[in-house]
């Protein structure tokens, strides 16, 4: 499974991290909506697990089992969706090719796999570089022969003149902008999903915008599957990580305007903030 060319989600890692942070979309927007719209949605989320499965990415792999078992435990009927995941796993299984089972088992032995360790090795490098450009970073090009040849001339001959890109978003981050590159980027990230956290808790009384808190869950998780998948492919760059900090905004700014309308007037009136978030 590849994602479409050229693009940034050309490829198996990319299209993994994508489909990854889709899921929380495609399965809360779903309980916003009704009739054929919402069995529509709701058949796309599924199908989109297997799609994640095949692009034998194992960050991928790693990132939605994660993200599936943290959306069953926020679910109102935990216990059923759990045990319904495992009885689709039993009976799954068989049809699993052996290609892929190995492909996944080998994140127990990854000292004994080359892509594995060039990551890691890759990561070591990323570090040495930023020791030298602690505040600027190396730029956008910094994977490149010649800062390989200076900063790791042993990975060039460890894998045979091969240069590989980062795998990690924040490494990537760190080595491109140095270190306030990095703490802004984890930051953005923070503040993001911290501000999730207050519309959820600023409109647990207030039941016309019950929707607010549906959309700050599906962000949160969206951006759980962003920092995990993340660790292993370099997708630092992906869109949607910033529409979402745009539509938390959106959020955040609706949300005072309704609760002050609510406190000037001592009552709520309801508005169509559904659409207008939309």
């Amino acid at each position: 499974m590849y994602g479409p060319q050229p693009s940034v989600m050309d490829g198996n890692n990319a299209i993994g991290l994508a489909l990854n942070m889709c899921l929380p979309l495609l399965w809360y927007l779903s309980s916003q909506e009704h009739g054929w719209l919402k069995r529509v949605l709701q058949i796309v989320f599924f199908l989109t697990i297997p799609a994640v499965m095949f692009t034998y990415s194992r960050g991928s792999m790693l990132a939605l089992a994660i993200l599936l078992l943290v959306m069953m435990l926020k679910s109102r009927h935990r216990i059923v969706m759990i045990f319904a995941a495992l009885i689709g796993i039993i009976l799954a299984l068989p049809f699993i090719p052996e290609k892929w089972l190995e492909r996944q088992q080998s994140i127990l032995s990854y000292t004994e796999d080359g892509s594995a360790m060039s990551r890691l090795d890759n990561w070591k490098f990323c570090w040495r570089v930023a020791q030298d450009y602690p505040l600027t970073g190396a730029g956008f090009a910094f994977s490149s022969r010649e800062m390989f040849e200076k900063y790791a001339p042993e990975f060039i001959l460890k894998y045979n003149g091969k240069v590989w890109n980062t795998h990690n978003i924040f490494f990537s981050m760190l080595t491109s902008h140095g270190f306030p590159g990095l703490i802004a980027f984890v930051l953005m990230i923070l503040f993001c999903m911290v501000s999730c956290v207050q519309l959820k808790w600023s409109v647990r009384h207030v039941p016309d915008l019950a929707w607010v808190k549906t959309y700050s869950e599906m962000i949160q998780l969206s951006l759980l599957a962003f920092i995990i998948n993340g660790m292993f492919v370099n997708m630092e760059y992906f869109d949607l990580p910033y529409h979402w900090v745009s539509v938390t905004a959106c959020l955040t700014v609706i949300v005072s305007r309704e609760l002050a309308r609510t406190n000037d007037s001592g009552s709520y009136v309801s508005t169509p903030l559904h659409a207008a978030a939309i």
